[in-house]
């Protein structure tokens, strides 16, 4: 794990304060993605910005950054949650889409994320 992200993890954790993960994360700054512990429960919110926007017709957030935001949740959560000295690397996420995500922040619960064995 990268000194920065090392000290900003030991910081986050020291202060209660999640949200510092995002900083430590250029995808995740970029994005406008970070974690917060507002209600008690670990959120991943992606803040709404219009390049967000795939299908202008709709309009309708792009599927891939949804992809991208559910698995920067499950990093925030494995950071956050566990003693790691490592990155947590996503091996598969699979994403089925039923419906489109309106232009607005989006906001996905850590703990409904879970790996399963095949």
């Amino acid at each position: 794990m990268s000194g920065s992200l090392m000290k900003r993890l030991a910081e986050a954790r020291k202060h209660g304060d999640v949200a510092r993960l995002a900083d430590a994360i250029p995808y995740a700054k970029w994005m406008q993605i970070a974690p917060e512990n507002t209600t008690g429960e670990l959120l991943t919110r992606m803040r709404y910005h219009d390049s967000l926007i795939g299908n202008t017709f709709l309009p309708a957030i792009h599927g891939g950054t949804l992809g991208a935001m559910l698995e920067m949740a499950a990093i925030f959560h494995l950071l956050w949650e566990s003693e790691t000295e490592t990155v947590p690397k996503i091996v598969n996420i699979t994403v089925d889409y039923l419906r489109s995500a309106r232009p607005r922040d989006v906001v996905a619960p850590a703990a409904t994320i879970s790996s399963r064995s095949s």
